[in-house]
């Protein structure tokens, strides 16, 4: 609510929702999506997955929905990255 109408609205992570449970997940894209109603929200992530592959993915949320868009592939301690795009 703080940002400035016309302004970016972004969540960053990185290598920490390996750490929640199913249902923090959920509640997390959950509030993201909530937020998404009112206005866009972007959220950039930096992830490690179960197949050992690290990869930063860019979500939208906007109206309800959310969208993916595949970025690059990563080491995990930034070491190196392989961009998609």
């Amino acid at each position: 609510e703080r940002v400035p109408a016309g302004e970016a609205v972004c969540v960053y992570h990185t290598y920490v929702t390996y750490q929640f449970s199913h249902e923090m997940r959920q509640s997390l894209y959950d509030l993201l999506t909530v937020a998404g109603l009112r206005r866009e929200v972007w959220c950039l992530s930096n992830e490690g997955q179960a197949n050992n592959e690290n990869l930063l993915t860019l979500w939208r949320y906007r109206d309800g929905q959310k969208e993916e868009r595949l970025l690059a592939r990563t080491h995990p301690h930034g070491t190196w990255i392989e961009w998609l795009v």
